[in-house]
This record gives C-alpha cells, structure tokens and sequence, in this order.
C-alpha cells in the first residue's frame, strides 16, 4: 500500500486484507479466502462493464466495491461454513423449531 506505484485498486483490496484482520475473535477470517474474494470481485465487476453500449461508468469506482463486496463475502463464507461444521446434520435436519 505505501508503494508509490501502487494503483488505487490493489491499495482497496491491500486495505480490506489488512482490515479483515481487525475483526472480533468471533469472527475470525482468513485473510487467504478475503483476497480470493476481493481479487474476484473486483474482476466480476470490471467484467460486468464490458457493455458494447459504449458507456464509460466510474470502472474504478465499480471494481473497488466489487472487492470490497467480494472480501467480505468470501469472509463471511468462511465463518458460516466454519459454524455449519460444529453443528451436526440431524440438527439441521430435525422437523423441530429448535
């Protein structure tokens, strides 16, 4: 990030790497899976604009929320299928309102 070269995308998805860290212990993430998911935002993003329309919308603007939304999905993932784990099926499965 302090790279004087850096582009403002990969200083957003440096950012949300290193802010995934500060997380509550409750919902610990892992820095591997909120990279994958901020690379792969942002690129579904930018690859959404390839519109033959012709209109140029704020690409930087839609790549950066894509990582963002990216990142935190992908940690959000982790935590679920972490807790899903702990749970045995038959719980999942029992007719109950418990």
């Amino acid at each position: 990030m302090n790279r004087p070269d850096a582009g403002p995308l990969a200083v957003a998805i440096a950012r949300a790497v290193e802010e995934s860290e500060g997380f509550s212990a409750r919902w610990h993430s892992d820095r591997r899976a909120v990279l994958l998911g901020a690379v792969l935002g942002a690129y579904l993003s930018l690859s959404a604009l390839s519109d033959p329309s012709g209109s140029h919308p704020d690409v930087l603007l839609a790549a950066t929320s894509g990582a963002v939304a990216g990142a935190l999905g992908a940690s959000a993932s982790a935590f679920v299928l972490r807790n899903i784990e702990q749970i045995p099926p038959d719980d999942y499965l029992a007719m109950g309102d418990g």
